[in-house]
């Protein structure tokens, strides 16, 4: 199984520097992408040494014109893109009573439109044989347990996985692909955060590995309008 379709590509990845997100941006530069890792400190990941072929980038998924300099950024830097991964993501978790209405607009401007704001940007720049992988969670996905508290969220994500499968549809007429990946629990800062008692075995690299094949136009060139439940272990 060859990586050569990697060899040259672009990508930007949204939350690159940590967890799922840095996971993905190693996986890509290791099969020979350029990769534009951003998150709100610019680091990649936090305090490590980071691939050569991988550019960190400060951008506030909340704030257009920010997520503007992120494109931009990477137009100058490497040129055309052809991968988008939008991983960004925040989470407040408080019984549905107590969750101000600031909390609730701040994940929804982050989660949703932050990241809608992305892949608006991304059709706009992308070539046909392109891709977009959006990152859901198990937490939006009808038919799931959900956990206490985490009504923002939930919604959140149901949402991310509405946006990826009607993108889906429009990108058909551009020749680019939308899919959504949705993990269960997964071994990473946030869930640390909002979930200190849940213990799983999933790591970062495991998501990173179904996310790269969902990117790759050789083998998932018929692959778009899916979300794709990863249910982990606990």
């Amino acid at each position: 199984m060859s990586d050569a379709w990697f060899q040259g590509k672009v990508a930007i990845v949204t939350g690159g520097s940590r967890g799922i997100g840095a996971a993905t941006a190693r996986w890509l530069a290791a099969r020979g992408a350029h990769v534009v890792a951003a998150s709100r400190s610019g680091d990649f990941p936090e305090g490590a040494e980071k691939p050569s072929s991988i550019r960190g980038f400060a951008a506030d998924m909340e704030k257009n014109d920010s997520v503007d300099a992120l494109f931009a950024f990477c137009d100058n830097t490497f040129g055309a893109l052809d991968i988008l991964v939008n991983n960004a993501a925040v989470i407040d978790v408080a019984p549905f009573t107590e969750l101000s209405d600031a909390q609730w607009r701040r994940m929804f401007d982050i989660n949703v439109f932050g990241m809608a704001h992305a892949c608006r940007e991304a059709f706009r720049r992308m070539k046909p044989g392109s891709a977009i992988v959006n990152i859901g969670s198990i937490a939006g996905s009808h038919g799931r347990e959900k956990f206490y508290g985490f009504s923002a969220y939930s919604a959140s994500k149901a949402a991310v996985a509405a946006l990826s499968e009607a993108l889906s549809v429009e990108g058909r007429a551009r020749g680019i692909r939308v899919n959504c990946v949705a993990p269960g629990a997964v071994d990473t800062a946030m869930l640390r955060q909002a979930a200190p008692g849940l213990q799983t075995s999933a790591k970062p690299e495991d998501i990173a590995e179904t996310i790269g094949f969902l990117c790759d136009g050789s083998r998932a060139a018929v692959h778009t309008g899916g979300v794709i439940e990863v249910l982990t272990n606990g």
